[in-house]
């Protein structure tokens, strides 16, 4: 069981209660907040947004009572509402209403100058925050019923969630407090524009690629595309699983159809035997059936995954790159074919003969190269 992910599921039910009790909680924000100074939730979301919301709201009832004011609370407490619970209901990603969180925020920034520092400080995070949640929603949108059709498209998606993670990991180890480098706040400016499908700058593109290169001691690209590779590989892991599975069933059927013959044989007017065999004979072909198609998938597989090593090793320079430098050319059409099979549904029969030799003689030449490199996945072949 993956713990993070049992962490988030308990910090994210944490929130729901935590939201639908509100408006009941919130007369008596000041000793809540107060009470997780001195006793920390082990939730750091909960802990983000007690300790940030009652700031901010005791800050405004002191500073005024104005519309503006008024209209900040209420906006703050949207924020942090659905910054807890966006991960719960896709409702919660309603990009509009994060545009109108951010122009409020903005609006109250520019229209009182006069603020004290730690009021400036609090509203600035939960700007960031805001910004974060609209990235999600943002990115939900990009990808909500549209199917990968092309290599930049799975880049940019896989791309996106992987700073997305890292933001939210970074945000996951504060304690008490959100403390986010300037690198991190531009990358949640850069996912707003990437999950708009925005063309980024030069220097957009040169601070993401920085910054995957000091976080992971990659670059963006071929960081990103050793990802993509976990993934298929641990769907043909997953497949290997069903195939040994199915495979042991079949065997056991096998044995018990074959027991269930000799009686049949010996007892050839027995109605409900032969009803008996004739279900389990129909039963073991279609297991039979399943197994092959588990084969073949496995098979087709296999060779996409070491097929894209080859796009890998491109992105790499590796030396294997610098001896065969025509492969650079070859793998431009390749990685098109991957993504067309790996995501979008494309089946080994639809592909032209060029096409389909193309892939093998990929896979053929960096088969060992990836087995190398991924000896925890045993042998996929």
């Amino acid at each position: 069981m993956n713990t993070n992910n049992a962490f988030l599921t308990r910090s994210e039910y944490f929130y729901r209660v935590f939201s639908d009790l509100w408006r009941i909680a919130k007369p008596h924000l000041k000793t809540l907040a107060d009470i997780i100074i001195i006793i920390p939730t082990p939730y750091t979301k909960l802990n983000i947004a007690l300790r940030i919301c009652s700031n901010i709201i005791r800050s405004l009832d002191k500073f005024s009572n104005s519309e503006s004011a008024n209209e900040l609370k209420t906006t703050i407490e949207n924020i942090f509402t659905r910054y807890g619970r966006d991960d719960i209901d896709g409702s919660f990603y309603d990009t509009q209403k994060s545009k109108k969180n951010q122009a409020i925020l903005d609006k109250f920034i520019e229209e009182n100058k006069n603020i004290n520092d730690n009021l400036r400080e609090d509203i600035f995070t939960a700007s960031i925050l805001n910004k974060l949640v609209l990235a999600k929603g943002r990115f939900l949108e990009y990808t909500k019923g549209r199917e990968i059709t092309d290599f930049d498209h799975l880049m940019r998606v896989k791309a996106i969630q992987e700073v997305i993670h890292s933001v939210e990991e970074s945000i996951s180890k504060t304690n008490n407090e959100l403390r986010l480098s300037s690198t991190e706040q531009d990358l949640i400016d850069i996912i707003n524009k990437l999950s708009e499908n925005t063309r980024l700058s030069d220097k957009e593109n040169i601070k993401l690629n920085d910054f995957f290169l000091q976080r992971f001691g990659k670059e963006l690209r071929p960081y990103v595309f050793e990802k993509i590779i976990t993934g298929w590989s641990q769907r043909l892991y997953n497949l290997n699983n069903d195939w040994d599975l199915l495979s042991r069933e079949t065997a056991r059927l096998k044995t018990k159809l074959q027991r269930l013959e000799f009686d049949v044989r010996h007892n050839p007017n027995n109605t409900p035997l032969q009803d008996e065999y004739q279900k389990l004979h129909a039963n073991m072909e279609e297991k039979k059936h399943c197994l092959h198609t588990l084969a073949k998938n496995k098979r087709q597989l296999s060779t996409i995954i070491f097929a894209a090593q080859g796009l890998l090793e491109i992105m790499e320079d590796s030396e294997i790159i610098k001896k065969r430098p025509y492969l650079r050319t070859a793998g431009e059409s390749v990685a098109q074919i991957i993504v067309e099979c790996a995501e979008g549904g494309k089946t080994w029969e639809m592909l032209t003969l060029d096409q389909a030799n193309s892939i093998i003689d990929f896979a053929n030449i960096f088969e060992e190269i990836y087995k190398q490199r991924n000896r925890d996945y045993g042998d996929i072949g």
